[in-house]
């Protein structure tokens, strides 16, 4: 190329240098080998709120603070090395206050003279700092949590466990004057303190499953639902054959659980279907759906339904929707909630007054399942050679 148009082309490039230069959103710096800035676009100029004259001859150290730990000295004589650099700094404006920006910087891009891009992240890192925070609090509230209900399950199980023995030495003295003449009066206060009894002992034995769930000693295995559904129902046999009730199901998956809070869970879901039933036969159906790595079961009954607003409220320990009317113990529903979110699902319930109901809960999907119900009935026959 001629000499003169090489000259031309030269100013053409110093021309789109500088008209990028000047134009450029981000901030632009370039200091020479002594650190100090020898140029400053206007953007630069906004992020630290000087002057360019203000700017030019001082050393970067006067305006920023690398945030790697390191101090601006070592981290321009690895900059140096490397060439290329990238980080984020914090940059010090005249009144004191502070922005925060992402840089790139490239060494000699002319000889001797290096170039510095920065962007402000001030509000992204505000944002970071604040979700940061946010989830700290909320790793030391779930922290607190857990150990606020290790504590209140170790509590239950210790009531559940100490009340026991005196209850069944009330209840023997209770038989035992059964044996004494008593007159009519003092075998219907009898009566009363024998049904006393067997309602604390229901509660304690509630108490005390309640406070296990989560707890050691789970055994995890191949469950059938539908063998724990019969399981289930075959303990249940006296109510269900006194309220005449049809109780039938779709074909139910396995599911990798502890069989004993599973079967639990069906009879505690069955019995209220069975308790709360609207003057005919209960007709109880349990459904099931795979979606994605989760099944989710239902319990549909034809019971006598549960208001909008209180659907929330009986799935919350000693909340009972009709009081004294219907004996138990409060704790039946919270239970299965409890079971339910050990593995990490969840219950609701779906009803309207004098509608019937349907709970439905979330288990996920056991790993052998992917491979069918045939590897999985096979899973648990190995388990049970070994």
């Amino acid at each position: 190329m001629p000499e003169g148009q090489e000259c031309i082309q030269s100013r053409r490039d110093a021309l789109v240098f500088k008209t990028l230069f000047e134009q450029a959103l981000d901030a632009v710096l370039i200091a020479d080998d002594d650190r100090r800035y020898v140029e400053a676009n206007p953007a630069a100029c906004d992020l630290m709120e000087m002057s360019r004259d203000a700017i030019i001859g001082g050393r970067i150290e006067e305006f920023f603070e690398v945030l790697e730990h390191q101090k601006v000295p070592e981290a321009w004589r690895a900059f140096q090395r490397e060439g290329m650099q990238t980080g984020i700094v914090r940059a010090r404006r005249a009144d004191g206050s502070f922005r925060y920006a992402w840089f790139q910087a490239k060494a000699n891009f002319l000889p001797g003279l290096h170039l510095s891009i920065l962007r402000d992240v001030t509000e992204q890192r505000a944002n970071e700092d604040a979700r940061a925070v946010a989830h700290q609090e909320l790793r030391e509230a779930n922290r607190e949590l857990e150990r606020s209900n290790e504590e209140l399950s170790y509590f239950a199980y210790t009531v559940a466990h100490h009340l026991g023995p005196p209850l069944r030495t009330v209840a023997s003295f209770s038989q035992l004057l059964r044996g004494a003449r008593l007159a009519p009066e003092g075998l219907d206060h009898l009566s009363r303190m024998d049904e006393a009894i067997a309602g604390m002992r229901t509660f304690l034995e509630d108490l005390l499953t309640f406070a296990q769930v989560g707890r050691s000693g789970q055994t995890w295995r191949m469950v059938d639902a539908e063998a724990v559904v019969h399981f289930a129902v075959a303990n249940l046999r006296g109510l269900v054959e006194e309220s005449r009730a049809l109780i039938s199901h779709d074909r139910l998956p396995l599911l990798y659980a502890d069989e004993r809070q599973i079967a639990q869970l069906f009879q505690n879901l069955i019995e209220n279907a069975l308790k709360y039933r609207a003057g005919r036969p209960p007709r109880i159906h349990i459904g099931a759906a795979e979606s994605g790595e989760e099944w989710t079961i239902s319990v549909t009954d034809n019971g006598l339904g549960i208001p909008l607003d209180r659907q929330g409220v009986i799935f919350e320990k000693f909340k009972r929707l009709h009081g004294g009317e219907i004996r138990g113990t409060g704790l039946g529903l919270a239970l299965c909630k409890r079971i339910v979110e050990n593995y990490g699902g969840r219950i609701w319930v779906e009803s309207a007054p004098g509608q019937g109901s349907t709970f439905r809960f979330t288990l996920p999907s056991a790993p052998a399942l992917h491979g069918g119900r045939e590897r999985a009935e096979a899973l648990n026959s190995t388990e049970r050679e070994t």
